[in-house]
């Protein structure tokens, strides 16, 4: 706990010792606040409140902090900032920060950043959440140059579709650039840019679709109202075929996007586990001792309300689960197994009670003995892409529902559920440029 006002002040921001030090904070304070946890190190010489979590903008503002003179934001880490990621979230656990730092500056060596020296105009610079940083326009530009092509078209893409650039900005800097190099680059990636796509996810399928030569989809199509308030959208349609592709799951990013979480929280509001708050406590260990009949196999997510114990057999919601150790009272040579049983294992279910060997465990009663089968997962993995039929328009379309996560991990495969779709229906529209 922070009693000292002064250096409590400091702790919802990045600060170095030269600026606790002019608050009147020694450097034995601030080791001794580290000590105890109330602080962290972001970077070396940068600290800031252990409360505080780990974001890339955190970590942008504090390597900026840490390097100085005229340092800014630049790359993907500027896009991050502006609210264009180029993948998931996850990713930026473990990519370096971009660092731009003007001409006679030495480039900094520094851990979990990678810095360059470049010159820019005072108009080409912003401030986005608090950090310098590359404007959206120089931001698109410089990765269009530099990155790669598929990277290039995402940032592009999520920058026309957030309104941070226009097309006539964009082609002005296409003029500018082109006796420079990488200007055939940027050129190549403005021509394939579409302000349509609404996420990184719908790019990289329009990507695929291009580069596979499946017919070329519209984009963000979108069925409007008569007063011109979208009623639908689908990330890619064929309006002729009727045939669409709707994306669902966490797809659309918002400013701070990038939230580094450690390892057994959950992050943001969601279905608590097992208890009120921090990680899930381990299968058999309650708020204090628990019988083994009350122990359970997993942890069961919690909908509409928390608990702090573990759930009673009886409360599970996957059906009554076979009794396992002594049976309340002897069964009739009738109703017990025929044959040896098979060894319990943690893959299985329940465990026997303690002390038991699995050859004591009985049936229930009036059950039938089956033989030893693999367990089925609770929580079945989500379909690559689950068709449906719906009304659209007051036409019948033929509507691909598919799981952006699932999508952004093996865009192959859709590509390929969407060409034997294209195929059945005789499409022979001219591929994709």
């Amino acid at each position: 706990m922070v009693h000292d006002p002064a250096l409590a002040a400091l702790l919802s921001a990045p600060f170095t010792l030269a600026m606790a030090a002019d608050r009147g904070i020694t450097r034995s304070a601030v080791r001794r606040r580290l000590e105890d946890g109330d602080l962290r190190r972001v970077t070396h010489g940068v600290y800031i409140g252990a409360h505080v979590p780990d974001t890339l903008a955190l970590r942008a503002a504090a390597t900026v902090l840490a390097i100085g003179h005229g340092a800014i934001a630049c790359g993907r880490t500027a896009a991050w900032l502006w609210g264009v990621p180029t993948g998931p979230a996850v990713v930026a656990r473990h990519r370096p920060v971009e660092i731009a730092v003007p001409p006679g500056v030495a480039v900094p060596r520094r851990q979990g950043c990678r810095a360059r020296s470049t010159a820019w105009r005072p108009d080409e610079v912003g401030r986005v959440a608090g950090i310098p940083a590359t404007n959206p326009l120089r931001t698109a530009v410089d990765i269009a140059r530099h990155d790669d092509h598929a990277t290039a078209v995402t940032v592009l893409d999520g920058m026309l579709h957030r309104r941070h650039l226009t097309h006539r900005q964009l082609e002005e800097a296409v003029t500018h650039y082109a006796p420079r190099p990488g200007g055939p680059a940027l050129a190549t990636a403005v021509a394939a840019a579409n302000a349509a796509a609404a996420s990184w996810v719908e790019t990289t399928i329009r990507l695929a679709l291009a580069d596979a030569g499946v017919p070329a989809p519209v984009p963000g199509w979108t069925l409007q109202s008569a007063l011109g308030r979208v009623m639908l959208r689908f990330a890619f349609a064929w309006p002729e075929l009727r045939l669409a592709v709707d994306m669902t799951g966490p797809t659309r990013p918002t400013p701070g996007y990038g939230v580094i979480v450690e390892p057994g929280r959950t992050p943001g509001p969601g279905p608590v586990i097992g208890r009120d708050s921090g990680p899930a406590p381990r299968v058999g260990r309650g708020s204090g001792p628990v019988r083994v009949a009350e122990r359970e196999s997993e942890w069961v997510p919690l909908v509409g309300r928390r608990a702090s114990r573990p759930l009673r057999v009886a409360e599970h919601d996957a059906g009554p689960i076979p009794a396992v150790g002594r049976a309340s009272r002897p069964l009739p040579l009738a109703d017990r197994v025929p044959g040896p049983v098979p060894a319990i294992s943690h893959a299985s279910g329940p465990f026997p009670a303690a002390g038991r060997p699995a050859s004591s465990t009985h049936m229930p009663r009036n059950a039938t003995a089956q033989s030893a089968q693999p367990p089925t997962p609770r929580h079945a993995a989500p379909a690559l892409a689950s068709p449906r039929r719906r009304n659209v328009a007051g036409s019948p379309w033929l509507v691909l529902e598919c799981d952006a996560a699932v999508v952004a991990a093996d865009p192959a495969a859709l590509v390929a559920v969407i060409r034997r779709e294209l195929d059945a229906r005789g499409e022979h529209r001219p591929a994709a440029a």
